[in-house]
């Protein structure tokens, strides 16, 4: 709840921080690739693995303040929705399912302006998070994931507009439980990265 209010306040100061001349906005958008990796395991009648890479998207609201000439501090308002695809293999038949976790976060990030080049690193906060599927009967997954995520990038600057790579990648060791019927299985989270494409344009 105290990050919810924490957006809202800054999302209600920016417009008049911009007026004043103390905030850059803008906005960016793009594709997103998951990695969110497991063993391959047994559950129910079936064994489950990860599936083929597949493509999500996300979009953000940005505002940015200059500490010094090359040095920045930036504060985004980001959806993003990746998609984590897994494979279940039975004797007969093999199916790949599609599970979209969507979330709302609040990146904060430490930058470095060199030229046309900027490099930036730092936190990534969850305000929210949802979990879609495209077939709940045959498989499930409700995943236990930290609130806070470490990420960084880089970009390249033309005039006022940019092309953005980042990296976010998950703290700590988590789990997921997945069911299929009434089996439920935790498995162990081994890698959780979600890596991006943007391009963006300041005001």
């Amino acid at each position: 709840m105290r990050r919810f209010l924490c957006m809202v306040l800054i999302a209600a100061c920016m417009p008049l921080a911009a007026r004043a001349q103390l905030l850059h906005v803008g906005l960016r958008g793009g594709v997103n690739i998951s990695d969110v990796s497991v063993e391959r395991f047994a559950l129910a009648d079936a064994v489950v693995s990860s599936g083929r890479i597949k493509a999500g998207y996300q979009f953000a609201f940005m505002a940015r303040t200059n500490l010094t000439r090359h040095l920045h501090l930036q504060a985004e308002i980001e959806y993003a929705c990746g998609v984590n695809a897994y494979r279940i293999d039975r004797m007969t038949s093999a199916r790949s399912i599609s599970i979209q976790s969507r979330r709302l976060n609040l990146p904060l990030e430490l930058g470095v302006q060199l030229g046309a080049a900027r490099l930036f690193a730092g936190a990534s906060f969850v305000i929210g998070d949802w979990t879609g599927n495209s077939d709940a009967s045959r498989l499930g997954v409700d995943y236990d994931m930290p609130d806070v995520a470490i990420v960084g990038g880089a970009s390249v600057h033309f005039s006022n507009m940019f092309v953005e790579a980042r990296l976010r990648s998950a703290t700590g060791s988590r789990h997921a439980l997945f069911r299929i019927g009434d089996a439920v299985r935790s498995m162990s989270i081994r890698r959780n990265m979600l890596w991006s494409l943007s391009f963006g344009i300041f005001f």
